[in-house]
């Protein structure tokens, strides 16, 4: 009975030796099925350094057809000259039990493997040999590598992009929308209408990765961690409608978002500008989000400056023709009140009330110029000038009597303007005038003026060049940044008495010089007006003797043809040239001036100088009469005259043939220095 029981154990242990044996068979047939079938290369390396076997992948890798091919050949001939110290380093190391991954290169290959060595140890814990795992990776490094320049070129292009972009993560806010909507919310415009705190919390969600550089110079800031510390202090009270909209783009499922937004920087500034980002299809996009802000406070200042030029010119369409025929009637009024004066002794009743109305008649005047300077080609009576005498007039005809005190800086050798000296003093008038209003209790007025050899200004590119620049800074009660906006447009004003048109005036009248005038003003602290005019640095004033204005008023002689529609002005004008001694014949339009001038010639009775109205309604008026006249006599003195002072024709008078020019209403003094300067 033992010796069966015996029998039996044997049997059983023999039957368990051969199911572990069959096991083993067939875990080493999975095992080496899996090692074949491995898509990276196996291999074994004994303690010679030699490789025992290799996997079909393996084979595949080294060109060759069959195991018994590699088998035998020393590891380190497959290593590249210049990596073998390494790599023989990293096999001995593995030898004393220690694990090592690397990547190499065969000699002259372009190709790349990943490689391990990984110690085997038997069952004493002693190394038997090597089991290698290499894998090409070429193409990934290739890829990896375009991936990191395509990193480096965008991260570039970010970085040194001109316009400001944000990397914005806004997943956080996508799931709280996304859950709002879940809650049976359909209207997200109205939902925040109703519940105002919500935007704040929904824009308090987005969370800003990274700024460019773009951005910091746009805000002002030197950091990125700046812009995160400060960003909540550039939103304007304007931006709650912003982030509406932003949120309801989101929600509808829009594909872009865009809007107009007004940032303030570090410094103050308010900065235009246009917000826009590609909302993402999907909810993983929203982690990244480049969001773009493009800066157009330069394109609104511009749109200002064109709109504010075009509101000018249409104004000046309707002043223009209002001052026209008001200049006629003014001419009348003052040809009879300067006909009564020389009429009268200085010590008569009514001569005082005669200096009184033309007191009044020359403030009416000065409003019709105003006018006159919005019009349609409305171009100066460009001559050179000293700037600094008229600076100094200005002053002393603007602030005389007033308590405030004047400091000035004007360069010896400031350069010559080619302008029109009564409209810049009108400019400089209204200036001067408007800081002493804005100082009742007195104050300082600081003007200075300097050459600029080369000015540049963004807002009006067009213009460059040699400039002489002028700053007039009053430390009066200063102007509102809403009233800036508005401070040149015609009729707006900020005093009771004002007309509103003191500084649209000016504006008009700088930009037709090809100018450009600007206001900085703080509200407390006084306001700074610049003027910038196109500068002549080589022109001198003419030594020319002046007019003798004491000279005797009658002592002049000749023939005059008098051309104008107006018999009103015939009348006063032809009036006015008797009494400066002269003859005077009338034409009441430019065909019967031109016959009465041919029959003069022919009667040996020539006319010595033609004045005549530039426009004669319905019928040829003085620029068609000068081309008729000119080719009658080529010596012709004509004068022409206009209610209409700054045409083109006005301004450059001598281009056309004329030899002066008389703008109405004008005084017999003029009349009489023009006709003497033409005839003299």
């Amino acid at each position: 009975m033992k010796m069966q029981a015996d029998l039996d154990a044997k049997d059983e242990l023999i039957k368990s030796l051969r199911a572990e044996l069959k096991a083993a068979q067939e875990n080493e047939h999975r095992l080496t099925t899996l090692i074949q079938a491995a898509p990276i290369c196996i291999h074994e390396i004994n303690l010679k350094g030699q490789i025992t076997s290799m996997n079909g992948t393996g084979l595949n890798m080294m060109n060759m057809q069959r195991e018994e091919e590699v088998c035998g050949i020393n590891y380190m001939d497959f290593v590249c000259e210049k990596q073998k110290f390494e790599i023989n380093t990293f096999l001995e190391q593995a030898y004393q039990g220690q694990y090592h991954a690397f990547e190499f290169s065969p000699e002259d290959s372009k190709l790349t493997f990943s490689s391990c060595f990984a110690p085997v140890f038997n069952e004493n814990g002693v190394v038997e040999k090597i089991m290698g795992l290499t894998e090409n990776v070429t193409e990934q490094r290739k890829q990896e590598r375009k991936s990191r320049e395509s990193e480096i070129k965008f991260r570039s292009i970010f970085d040194n992009a001109d316009v400001s972009i944000l990397n914005e993560d806004m997943s956080e806010l996508k799931s709280a929308l996304d859950q709002l909507r879940q809650t049976g919310v359909t209207d997200l415009y109205q939902y925040l209408r109703d519940h105002p705190q919500k935007i704040f919390e929904f824009t308090g969600m987005i969370k800003v990765i990274d700024v460019n550089n773009a951005t910091l110079k746009m805000f002002n800031l030197t950091s990125e961690e700046n812009f995160l510390e400060q960003i909540s202090a550039s939103f304007t009270p304007a931006a709650d409608e912003v982030f509406i909209k932003e949120l309801c783009a989101i929600w509808d499922g829009e594909k872009v978002f865009r809007s107009e937004a007004t940032f303030i920087s570090q410094v103050g500034n308010n900065i235009d500008s246009i917000l826009s980002y590609h909302i993402p299809a999907s909810k993983e996009g929203f982690k990244s989000v480049a969001v773009s802000i493009v800066d157009i406070t330069l394109q609104k200042q511009v749109e200002e400056e064109l709109f504010k030029s075009r509101k000018l010119k249409s104004v000046g369409l309707l002043a223009g023709g209002i001052a026209h025929d008001f200049n006629n009637i003014l001419a009348g009024l003052f040809g009879h009140l300067e006909l009564a004066k020389l009429k009268l002794p200085p010590e008569h009743a009514a001569y005082q009330h005669i200096k009184t109305a033309n007191q009044a008649m020359d403030r009416a005047t000065n409003l019709t110029n105003q006018l006159l300077t919005f019009a349609k080609g409305g171009d100066p009576l460009f001559e050179i000038i000293d700037v600094k005498q008229i600076i100094r007039d200005s002053i002393e005809l603007s602030l005389s009597g007033s308590g405030v005190k004047t400091i000035l800086t004007l360069p010896k050798d400031l350069w010559m303007l080619n302008a029109d000296r009564g409209q810049l003093s009108q400019v400089l008038t209204n200036l001067l005038i408007n800081a002493v209003h804005a100082m009742p209790r007195g104050g300082t007025l600081t003007i200075e003026a300097i050459n600029i050899k080369k000015f540049t200004h963004n807002i009006i590119p067009h213009i460059s060049g040699e400039f002489v620049g002028l700053k007039i800074s009053d430390q009066g009660i200063g102007i509102s940044d809403e009233q800036q906006k508005h401070i040149f447009d015609p009729y707006f004003t900020t005093k009771q008495s004002g007309s509103g048109l003191g500084l649209a005036t000016a504006h008009s009248i700088i930009a037709k010089h090809n100018g450009y005038i600007s206001v900085e003003s703080e509200l407390g602290k006084g306001t700074t007006f610049s003027i910038y005019l196109p500068a002549k640095s080589d022109a001198k004033i003419s030594d020319k003797a002046l007019l003798n204005d004491k000279r005797n008023v009658i002592e002049s002689s000749g023939n005059v043809l008098l051309m104008d529609d107006e018999e009103m002005i015939l009348d006063i004008s032809s009036e006015m040239l008797e009494a400066l001694g002269y003859s005077v014949v009338t034409a009441i339009d430019g065909k019967k001036a031109v016959e009465k001038y041919i029959d003069a010639q022919k009667c040996g009775r020539p006319f010595d100088v033609v004045i005549m109205d530039l426009t004669i309604p319905g019928g040829k008026g003085g620029e068609e009469v000068i081309t008729e006249l000119l080719d009658i006599n080529p010596q012709v003195k004509a004068i022409v005259s206009s209610g209409y002072s700054t045409g083109k024709i006005m301004s450059n008078h001598t281009n056309y043939g004329f030899k002066g020019r008389l703008v109405k209403p004008f005084r017999m003094k003029v009349l009489e220095n023009e006709l003497y300067k033409i005839l003299d």
